[in-house]
């Protein structure tokens, strides 16, 4: 194994069935090599595996080896992923009621009014909802027990059509071409975001005939995968169509688009990006009616998926608010998370102390984070920084009240890559490896992610690797 920094053997969770992939695509002459190699491209830019700056789409970076996911763990991850989702869906009812909560989890003036004037007790008791449990875990060397979930993305969430590719492309180009059999793909999540829109429409007694994905159309950077959901939604018989908050019109009874009336509405965008949107143009009556109606997937509880959510799920004072079994199977599972403010609370180990002595004296076990960004936009890592830059975090962080959280830092496994190498061609190396767990009553999807920083981002140079399922 070619060493890391940062990287020692204990990090690493290589299955046997993914070194015996590496081994033989190192294996594979030059020139087979780079037929599956140029293969591999000419198919990821066909179907749009892009991330698009500036207007211009990139290719992301696929990893050439397998990661296995048995049966029996994804049936175990399948139960936890369920339950945070149940868990999270408890948010907007909480934070409504408690001023605590409200303070712990800041929502603009404007973001609170829009939720009071959209969201009802109904819309709890039915919601659809698409999300993705951010994770750490040894698939290979521990399974369920060593899993963290270090964040929860409830709304807009990326990377889900990424994972359909990878998955195709292994089963399609990259096992047939190592001669790895048994390993089957996951459910597919474009469909498993399908069924969920069906089953609200049909709990709120919509047909869901016809769907309509929001997305500004004046984005220009970010993921590129709206057109490909639309496609393999009509592909499902659905009629869809993309559509930007602005052009939605009501008309009678109906919700419409270029005059044509839709049932149901997937969301690219929080509530946030609507209200800049309303700032420019005016008060979007036809979104805001689809809130209410309760025809929006991910629901309104997509907002809360603050990093600061999992300090409101580990307090005792809010327990009484969520599924007690669902909060008893998630506990172990979510790393310490406090927003950076002053005050006294509970501490790793037990005790009760002061918040930001703690944070201070803890450097090398913490990680800093933005409480509402996503694509590893401002993370510090304690211990990659010096007491000073740590000392700049703190401070920058109490400059702006409930932005801003520390976490106990969740160690990323690691597993060995085929990677390009200037003298070998190829190598095998060590990198970071992250996944996002996507549950809908469909079954269990997953985002698989590498990288050779920590911070393990599409957005941030990081890769796709296939997820596959094996007996």
């Amino acid at each position: 194994m070619i060493g890391h920094p940062g990287l020692s053997p204990a990090d690493d969770d290589t299955h046997g069935i993914e070194a015996q992939a590496s081994e033989r695509f190192l294996a594979l002459s030059a020139e087979r090599r780079s037929q599956v190699l140029e293969r591999l491209e000419t198919e990821r830019w066909s179907r749009g595996f892009t991330y698009e700056r500036d207007g211009k789409p990139e290719l992301i970076s696929l990893g050439t080896m397998p990661i296995v996911l048995s049966e029996s763990l994804a049936n175990q991850l399948y139960e936890l992923a369920m339950a945070a989702r149940r868990v999270m869906a408890c948010l907007p009812d909480l934070w409504l009621a408690s001023p605590a909560v409200r303070r712990v989890m800041p929502l603009s003036v404007d973001e609170e009014s829009w939720i009071r004037d959209t969201w009802s007790p109904e819309h709890h008791r039915s919601q659809g909802i698409i999300s993705r449990l951010d994770a750490d875990i040894k698939l290979s060397g521990g399974g369920a027990p060593t899993a963290r979930f270090f964040e929860y993305n409830g709304v807009a969430v990326g990377g889900l059509y990424y994972a359909e590719v990878a998955e195709a492309l292994a089963e399609e180009v990259l096992l047939p071409a190592l001669g790895i059999r048994g390993l089957t793909r996951p459910p597919r999540i474009p469909k498993m975001i399908l069924e969920e829109l069906c089953r609200q429409g049909t709990s709120i007694g919509e047909p869901a005939r016809r769907i309509l994905l929001l997305e500004n159309r004046d984005w220009d950077s970010g993921i590129t995968e709206a057109p490909q959901f639309v496609r393999i939604w009509r592909e499902l018989g659905h009629d869809a169509v993309i559509g930007d908050p602005r052009d939605l019109e009501i008309r009678g009874d109906e919700i419409c688009h270029d005059g044509i009336a839709y049932d149901l509405f997937y969301r690219h965008m929080e509530v946030r990006d609507l209200l800049d949107l309303e700032a420019g143009s005016g008060r979007l009556e036809a979104v805001r009616r689809a809130f209410r109606e309760n025809r929006v997937v991910s629901s309104l509880s997509g907002e809360f998926d603050h990093k600061a959510a999992w300090e409101v799920v580990a307090d005792p004072e809010c327990a009484g608010a969520f599924p007690r079994q669902d909060l008893s199977k998630i506990m172990p599972h979510i790393p310490w998370t406090r927003v950076v403010r002053a005050t006294r609370t509970t501490v790793p180990g037990g005790a009760t102390g002061d918040l930001l002595e703690y944070v201070r004296a803890s450097r090398e076990s913490l990680v800093i984070k933005p409480n509402r960004e996503c694509g590893g936009i401002g993370v510090t890592l304690g211990p990659r920084t010096s007491a000073s830059e740590w000392g700049s975090a703190v401070d920058r962080a109490l400059q702006a009240p409930g932005e801003w959280v520390a976490q106990s830092l969740v160690s990323n496994a690691s597993k060995r890559f085929p990677v390009p190498d200037a003298q070998a061609g190829f190598a095998v190396s060590p990198r970071y490896v992250a996944y996002g767990f996507a549950a809908t009553a469909g079954g269990l999807g997953c985002l698989g992610r590498y990288s050779a920083s920590r911070v393990v981002n599409v957005s941030m140079g990081g890769g796709i690797v296939p997820v596959m399922r094996a007996a």
